[in-house]
């Protein structure tokens, strides 16, 4: 420890006026934390690479939201390591989750953001030297030192200053034109290997309960459980999401601000139902949060809107129920209500008419069939074709009753048919005591209602057996009486 002290009167006045500044490429970045990650699953059989993936999803946080979750890391970058190693050790507590990895992975991205040489150079030679890094990291053999336990404001005040060490020479080195075949070429080596140390030294501390003094506040810890939420959710696996929430409960008690932005992570992520259960929570101690009210009655709203476009009348009715409830205060609910009443009412009055018109049709069937028996044919036909009209007057609104009156006309044409055939051989009886019935019939039939080859049929033979009857009459009237 004492060769930590010796950096920390001077490395604490020179982090102290650290400029905004940036760090290795984020390439680069990322082959020190993998590098880091092989090393301490090799040396210390820890269980990295099975967490591997959430490793190296939060080393790749981007710069924009790394300063976001960290503001002060420019200004105050080994005090922004320590509070985040502070923080980690009390989360850890409850376990090596899959967030946990994530944020083992943002701590390597933090560690090596300080351990990058040239961080207050002029833009133009920094990110020349980065770009020159990227380009031969790949190729390096780096070399680390062994595992120590991490007291974090002294171990990561001695890395800011030995990182920057070496500035000046290569900064020169760039600016006369030398380049990256200089001091930097020379350094790397030594530059990257206290990097990866730094990184996994601080995951092995973390990870094997080392003696770090946890001063962390509540509101920390509703951050990190805030984090947590947000990252879970995400991802959508709602198993995953409940199990969290119960490990996180026993980090920090959720507060109602908590919850609604837990519910709003919800409601982003499309797992809206999921969101209205927090935001009741937040309701049931806190009745009056009109913005939480406005919420829920949204929703609802909403959901109504989108049923009344699929024309699902009671569901929508339900959730302008629902919203009115949540929000008597709503604009627009009541009136989407009681439109919907309407719309429902109309519904159910076309319903009864197209069952009617059933009922009309399979009541005409059945006389169709009686006329049939008794051979009055043409009359049978009459009734089937008024049963079609009234089939002909139920519409595709109810499946149902549409797809019985497609059955009743597919089957009346084919009855049809059948009785035209009957017709046409029985003509002959036309003159019998059928005659008169079929005969009116005939009469007030359209002529579209039967095609013109089985009235003209009709017709000649009924003209061929009048002619029959007037030579018998004549014969007749020729014997003496």
């Amino acid at each position: 420890m004492a060769r930590y002290v010796k950096f920390a009167v001077i490395a604490v006045l020179a982090a102290a006026t650290v400029r905004p500044a940036a760090a290795w490429s984020p390439r680069t970045q990322l082959s020190l934390v993998d590098f880091a990650l092989n090393l301490l699953s090799e040396q210390r059989n820890l269980p990295l690479r099975e967490r591997q993936r959430e490793i190296r999803e939060g080393a790749m946080i981007s710069e924009d939201r790394l300063r976001e979750e960290y503001p002060d890391l420019e200004t105050e970058p080994v005090r922004t390591i320590e509070s985040e190693m502070y923080l980690l050790q009390t989360a850890g507590r409850n376990g090596f989750d899959t967030y946990y990895a994530y944020r083992l992975g943002v701590i390597g991205k933090l560690v090596a953001s300080i351990a990058t040489p040239l961080r207050e150079a002029p833009p133009m030679f920094r990110q020349r030297y980065y770009a020159d890094v990227e380009a031969h990291i790949d190729r390096l053999a780096i070399k680390t030192g062994r595992r120590v336990q991490v007291e974090p404001r002294s171990y990561y005040t001695e890395l800011l200053m030995r990182s920057s060490a070496r500035d000046e020479m290569i900064l020169k080195d760039y600016q006369e034109g030398v380049g990256f075949d200089g001091v930097a070429k020379t350094a790397l080596l030594g530059d990257t290997g206290r990097t990866v140390d730094a990184i996994a030294d601080a995951w092995f501390t973390l990870l094997t309960g080392g003696n770090v003094v946890a001063t962390v506040s509540d509101e920390q810890l509703r951050r990190y459980a805030l984090g947590a939420y947000a990252f879970y959710i995400q991802r959508g696996n709602l198993a995953e999401i409940e199990a969290a929430a119960e490990r996180l409960a026993k980090l920090t008690t959720p507060t109602p601000d908590m919850q609604v932005k837990i519910g709003d992570y919800f409601y982003e992520a499309g797992l809206r139902e999921r969101a209205m259960r927090e935001y009741r929570a937040v309701l049931a101690v806190q009745p009056d949060r009109r913005e939480v009210v406005q919420k829920i009655g949204a929703y609802y709203f909403e959901q109504g809107e989108s049923a009344l476009e699929d024309g699902q009348l009671e569901k929508a009715l339900e959730s302008f129920r629902t919203a009115l409830d949540a929000d008597p205060l709503h604009p627009q609910a009541e009136g989407r209500r009681l439109d919907t009443e309407r719309r429902i009412q109309e519904r159910d009055r076309r319903r009864e008419e197209q069952l009617s018109a059933l009922n009309m049709a399979a009541g005409l069937e059945a006389q169709a069939a009686q006329h049939a028996l008794g051979g009055y044919y043409a009359a049978a036909i009459a009734q089937l074709l008024e049963a079609n009209r009234a089939y002909e007057a139920v519409t595709s609104e109810f499946p149902d009753a549409y797809a019985k009156a497609s059955r009743g006309l597919r089957d009346n044409a084919n009855k049809i048919q059948e009785m035209r055939q009957g017709l046409m051989a029985n003509a002959q009886q036309l003159s019998g005591a059928g005659f008169a019935l079929d005969a009116r019939a005939l009469a007030v039939m359209r002529a579209s209602d039967l095609d013109q080859q089985t009235l003209r049929g009709l017709a000649e033979k009924a003209l061929r057996q009048a002619f029959i009857d007037v030579e018998a009459e004549k014969r007749q009237a020729l014997i003496p009486q």
